[in-house]
């Protein structure tokens, strides 16, 4: 479909992708709100006698790229800002507020697959109780292996919350690599509009920053910077479009 305008113009967020260098998994920011290229450079000037200068230079400059997306993808985090273990099939899942009546012995639903604990509170009174190693007084609690140990004395009925592996999705395993370590990636940021598109490249870039941002009564808006770097070819990237 031809343009209805005789200059390129955009609109909306576009489609951002990025691919970890030597891979072959395009991965797509999902659920696109805004991206930004910034080029930045450091601008020297040469005066003499006179007030305004005699010459002007560009020097280094950075080339950052935001995004921010809400569409959340374990795969994306780690093959651009971790780089680390994957094992599919372990997620973690976890179970808030799982409600028993108090007994000397207590098994959580998930048991056989019980990660950690993460407290428990009375629904009586709403006063978390205290984890002890063993032989708990009233108003403590034990744990071992998804079971659950009360004083006898303790009555009334247990939040219990807690973690436990499932066999589904993922985990990553963060790691402590060394400094100067870090994933390398391609990114591809498309923006069509009205039958025209411009599209930028940028052959090898690194996360500069990573932020998954809760909010009480919105979405998560996941926000990622990037800096892209020319390639061992010498090639930053490329930008095209339909007018020239």
């Amino acid at each position: 479909m031809a343009s209805a305008y005789s200059q390129q113009i955009g609109f909306a967020a576009g489609i951002m992708v990025a691919t970890a260098v030597n891979d072959i998994v395009p991965i797509r920011f999902g659920i696109l709100q805004d991206a930004s290229i910034e080029y930045r450079p450091e601008t020297k000037s040469l005066f003499g006698q006179n007030r305004y200068a005699f010459a002007l230079a560009q020097g280094k400059t950075q080339v950052t790229i935001k995004a921010k997306f809400a569409g959340i993808r374990g795969l994306l985090y780690n093959k651009f800002m971790f780089g680390g273990t994957v094992t599919s099939g372990s997620e973690t899942l976890f179970v808030d507020s799982e409600s028993h009546t108090y007994a000397t012995s207590v098994a959580v639903t998930n048991s056989s697959l019980f990660r950690a604990d993460e407290g428990v509170t009375d629904l009586t009174t709403g006063n978390p109780l205290l984890a002890v190693a063993s032989s708990p007084a009233v108003g403590q609690y034990s744990v071992s292996a998804g079971t659950y140990t009360f004083n006898a004395g303790q009555t009334g009925t247990a939040l219990i919350s807690y973690t436990y592996t499932a066999a589904q999705g993922q985990r990553t395993a963060f790691g402590n690599p060394q400094m100067g370590s870090q994933p390398f990636f391609s990114v591809v940021l498309n923006q069509p509009y009205d039958g025209r598109q411009q599209t930028w490249e940028f052959n090898r870039c690194i996360a500069d920053r990573f932020m998954v941002p809760t909010r009480l009564d919105d979405f998560i808006i996941n926000e990622f910077d990037i800096i892209a770097s020319a390639d061992p070819s010498g090639n930053l990237g490329y930008c095209s479009t339909d007018i020239s």
